[in-house]
Formats: structure tokens, C-alpha cells, sequence
């Protein structure tokens, strides 16, 4: 089964998420869904879209904290997705952009025929 990581970097519930919430909860039952949040609300909002989705909080300073950047990149290598979906505010978009240009692993497993 693929494994979707979907993360937000958001603190509180607005359109975007809400967005969000409706591809999770018209996406195929066939994929595993893991939401990865730096708010528990929020995070919580996104994955209640999907019955049995994971989710998980992760602790961040502020925009350019390196600390932020590598508790992000633990939690996604965790993971272990084969896809890996951002949902970024303005302020918090070079966090995220940290953390995806590390190798998560994960990039031998096939899934089509």
C-alpha cells in the first residue's frame, strides 16, 4: 500500500486545510495517509477527514530554527512515504523546504505493476 505524508505547517484551521481535508477524504481507500503537523488542532482537523489516518506533531521554533528543520526531517523519514504532499504558510515555507531535499528513504519500493 503507498504511504501519502501530508503536512501543514499551519497553526490554525483556514481554507487551505480545509482543502486539504476534502483530496484526503475523496482520496483512494488504497493509500495509507499520515498528516505531519506543527499544530496538534490542526493536524488532528486535516486527518479526521479520513478515517484511521495517522497523525503526528512535530515542535518548531521560528522560520529559520535548524533545530525546527531536523525534527521535521526525523518525523518524515519516520514515515517512510512515497509521497509527500506541503501545505506551507507564507512564514513557515523555508521550513518545509528544509527538510525535503534530504533523502528520506523509502526509494526501492515499486507499487505499479
Amino acid at each position: 500500500m503507498p504511504r501519502l505524508l501530508v503536512h501543514s505547517d499551519a497553526v490554525a484551521s483556514g481554507g487551505a486545510e480545509e482543502v486539504l481535508r476534502v483530496l484526503l477524504g475523496g482520496l483512494s481507500p488504497q493509500w495509507e495517509v499520515v498528516v505531519v503537523g506543527v499544530s496538534e488542532e490542526v493536524s488532528a482537523r486535516i486527518a479526521s477527514a479520513r478515517p484511521g489516518t495517522r497523525w503526528l506533531t512535530v515542535r518548531v521554533g521560528p522560520r529559520w530554527d535548524l533545530g525546527s528543520i531536523l525534527r521535521l526531517r526525523h518525523a518524515f523519514a519516520q514515515v517512510d512515504p512515497d509521497v509527500v504532499h506541503v501545505n506551507l504558510t507564507w512564514t513557515g515555507g523555508n521550513r518545509g523546504g528544509g527538510v525535503l531535499p534530504i533523502p528520506l528513504g523509502g526509494g526501492d519500493r515499486h507499487h505499479g505493476p
